[in-house]
């Protein structure tokens, strides 16, 4: 017989060991009794976290959340940093245009105050003077009086009334005149300048009543906006003798406000009827027909190139414009009638020559 053990017997053997082995682990070191001899598992279950490694992973968590709020924190820092740089940027580009009047007008007022010829009244802080005849004004200033021979001259053979220019006569009964009011003050930054026309030299029947006309067309902004006491404002007034005979006078007042974010550009006009000192309103001069607002259209794009906002208005529109006393524009010129219209934050005019169709027929 063989004395070798057989497999069956070692086998036996094998088993009771390991079982020897689990039930009593090695008390001296507990460590060593997770691992089974010979054996690539652990002790415990696969599901079993031991309490170190938990520890490690919970600060790793920990960490990243701390990380994830940090990074959340500077986006946000960041984000209402740009959107505070962009609403300062936008309400620098706003910055009321009426700013830039001021400025501009505040350093012409210095050197005009510095003229030995300016009558300044200190206590009401405003000037005055009368335009000479034959003397050109570039509707700044009144002591700055320029005669560059480049000045626009309309004439009758003219295609078309080119700009706003004067057209004053000194071979009639009367004579027209230029005068101004100015107000200035530094504190509440405001700046007017007005500046009106004024029958001289005549002996019309109504001439004072036309000469208050005058003035209080121009200076209506100036006395609706003085009476409100109003900060932050603007205000240039320009005025141009269009047209003068015997029998009628045309005035156009050009009217430039700024106030805070608001701005306002129009044209006044002003036809007076000198035999019965009558001013006459503009509705009553033309017929608002869509034959007019088609032949203005036409016109205009001649004369003035494409503009958006007629563009986008149908001649009923037009007429509209028309019909309406405060957007209609028409005065006399040597070229033809000038009508127009007044729409927002701007105005257009275009020359009729056979405007005599065009007129209300009274």
């Amino acid at each position: 017989m063989n004395g070798d053990k057989t497999m069956e017997e070692e086998l036996k053997e094998k088993v009771e060991t390991t079982e020897e082995m689990i039930t009593e682990p090695n008390q001296e070191n507990p460590q060593e009794a997770q691992d089974l001899p010979n054996s690539p598992y652990p002790q415990y279950s696969p599901l079993y976290i031991p309490e170190e490694n938990r520890r490690k992973n919970n600060k790793i968590t920990v960490a990243l959340i701390i990380i994830l709020i940090f990074c959340l924190i500077c986006g946000m820092i960041i984000a209402v940093s740009k959107l505070v740089e962009a609403a300062v940027n936008e309400a620098s580009a706003e910055i009321p245009a009426w700013k830039e009047i001021y400025t501009e007008w505040k350093e012409e007022l210095a050197d005009l105050l510095a003229s030995d010829d300016t009558k300044f009244d200190e206590d009401k802080g405003e000037f005055s003077g009368p335009i000479e005849d034959g003397e050109e004004y570039d509707g700044k200033n009144p002591d700055e009086y320029v005669d560059d021979g480049d000045s626009y001259v309309p004439k009758p053979e003219d295609k078309y009334y080119v700009e706003l220019a004067d057209s004053i006569c000194d071979d009639l009964s009367y004579s027209v005149g230029k005068h101004n009011y100015s107000y200035f003050d530094e504190k509440k930054g405001v700046s007017i300048w007005v500046e009106y026309a004024q029958i001289e030299d005549g002996n019309l029947a109504f001439e004072d009543k036309i000469n208050e006309a005058l003035q209080d067309g121009a200076m209506y902004y100036a006395k609706k906006f003085g009476a409100e006491d109003v900060s932050d404002f603007a205000l240039e007034v320009s005025t141009y003798v269009t047209y003068m005979d015997e029998e009628k006078l045309s005035v156009v007042v050009d009217e430039r406000y700024y106030w805070e974010t608001d701005e306002k550009v129009d044209l006044y006009c002003m036809n007076f009827d000198l035999k019965t000192g009558a001013l006459l309103y503009n509705t009553s001069i033309i017929e608002p027909t869509e034959k007019l607002a088609d032949a203005f259209r036409e016109m205009s794009e001649f004369q003035n190139g494409y503009i958006e906002a007629l563009d986008e208005m149908t001649d009923k529109e037009i007429c509209e414009f028309f019909s309406d006393e405060s957007t209609l524009i028409v005065f006399y010129t040597p070229v033809g009638l000038e009508v127009g219209l007044n729409y927002p934050n701007g105005w257009i005019t275009a020359t009729m020559k056979d405007y005599e169709k065009y007129l209300n027929k009274l």
